[in-house]
């Protein structure tokens, strides 16, 4: 079981449901909680769930922040690299917490 909790949100997920209803009512007894059952969205981030497993995204999240700035007349841009560039794993010397960088074309 996997708990994860951000000042007042809190998510539990695991594979042993009994597990998790007893850690749930636990929590319920020692604090007030609200049981909002499945996940739709935590902290701004979609969780769906579909066969393989669960997709997270937060493009509700950005069309949000776009919507909030078309009044500053900013517009849009094409990506500066090419889309079909696939990322590659670093496995150079290590860089600030990167795991992943783009290789350079030479």
């Amino acid at each position: 079981m996997i708990i994860c909790l951000y000042i007042d949100d809190l998510l539990i997920f695991g594979i042993n449901f009994e597990g998790i209803q007893e850690t749930k009512k636990y929590l319920t007894s020692q604090l007030e909680t609200k049981d909002m059952n499945k996940v739709d969205t935590i902290l701004g981030i979609k969780v769906n769930k579909h066969s393989e497993g669960y997709a997270l995204s937060q493009s509700h999240y950005i069309s949000k922040v776009l919507d909030k700035f078309k009044h500053l007349g900013i517009k849009e841009a094409n990506t500066p690299y090419t889309t079909s560039m696939k990322l590659v794993q670093n496995i150079g010397r290590a860089m600030a917490q990167i795991e992943y960088v783009v290789p350079l074309e030479v």
